[in-house]
């Protein structure tokens, strides 16, 4: 975040996708970062949020962030809310704060009261960001439409008008559905290009090299019951095994040399280049790609290969490669890469 005499702002509406972007935006290079407190508004004391505001930066740092999750609703009444007005002009300028409030689940009068109240509270130092809801516009869509543009943005690739209208129609108006509905667009087009409504229709089922995507996420997150339902479903569905290992390689070679590129310091358009791809597609692939090790990358690879090598052998017995896959897909989980 950069200097400024605004110091303080309030994020406030659904928690879903939408808050998380614009907190990471306000974060900036500190999200993550030691010069970053992380707070819990439901279970941290005035005392150790006035601790956390007032201290002062680590050694070597200009500034520091603090970030305050699920504060209650402002209201003139409520502890917090009221220490900060109070306190508001003392903060030191070193110190910049996001605080978030949920809304979800509130009734459209109670939201925008709600939100009224929190933007009484603006000042020079205090700057409110307040969602618009994306269920409370269901004639209109105009902020749902506009969610979806800037996700599929993001994502490198642009939904035509009939497409945006048929996501709307299918998918349930929700932050965090839009966001997952647009990725799997943004994958099945290559994370480049334009999606049509017939790719709308055609996302469910998903494509195999689609799922392959959330297969791995699940992998990086240990989840062995989500990997192995979705392998599973994918084998239902008909797909043969030999495509799915062969897909799985080609997206694990992938994720080494976006891993090498990242650690080496080249920025996502540079790693785009080189790894010959979109830097939609690079964003998309970092999370998974920094979530493992590099050896422990290369090991998963060279688990993929053995397996594929011994099926194509007949070295395979009890259940073929579809069982092999599932075997994987458990030691994997467990980071058990090695034979």
């Amino acid at each position: 975040m950069g200097p400024g005499k605004q110091i303080v702002h309030l994020v406030i509406g659904d928690r879903d996708q939408r808050m998380q972007q614009v907190v990471k935006g306000l974060l900036g290079d500190s999200a993550g970062a030691a010069d970053l407190t992380r707070l819990d508004g439901q279970e941290a004391g005035l005392e150790d949020i006035s601790t956390a505001f007032y201290s002062l930066p680590f050694m070597g740092s200009a500034r520091r962030a603090v970030l305050v999750d699920n504060l209650p609703a402002p209201t003139r009444s409520g502890p917090f809310w009221r220490w900060l007005a109070e306190n508001l002009d003392q903060l030191p300028e070193s110190t910049e704060v996001v605080l978030t409030v949920s809304l979800d689940g509130m009734t459209g009068r109670e939201r925008s009261g709600r939100i009224r109240t929190a933007q009484a509270l603006e000042s020079g130092r205090l700057k409110v960001h307040a969602l618009p809801a994306l269920t409370g516009d269901l004639r209109s869509g105009q902020n749902a439409r506009r969610w979806v543009a800037d996700l599929a943005r993001q994502g490198g690739v642009t939904l035509d008008p009939e497409a945006v209208e048929l996501l709307l129609r299918q998918a349930e108006l929700d932050g965090n559905v839009l966001a997952r509905e647009v990725e799997k667009l943004s994958a099945l087009v290559g994370f480049e290009g334009r999606v049509s409504a017939s790719h709308v229709r055609s996302v469910d089922p998903l494509p195999a090299h689609v799922v392959v995507w959330d297969y791995i996420d699940a992998v990086v997150a240990a989840d062995p019951s989500r990997a192995a339902n979705l392998l599973a479903g994918l084998l239902e569905e008909g797909e043969v095994p030999e495509a799915l290992i062969a897909m799985l390689a080609a997206r694990v070679r992938q994720l080494i040399t976006i891993r090498s590129l990242i650690a080496a310091g080249a920025d996502y358009g540079a790693v785009a280049k080189r790894a010959r791809t979109s830097p939609g597609m690079v964003r998309r692939a970092a999370p998974q790609a920094m979530g493992l090790g590099e050896a422990d990358l290369r090991e998963m690879l060279a688990a993929i290969v053995d397996l594929d090598e011994r099926s194509k052998t007949g070295r395979l017995t009890l259940g073929g490669l579809a069982a092999g896959l599932q075997t994987l897909t458990v030691r994997f989980c467990y980071r058990s890469f090695r034979n």
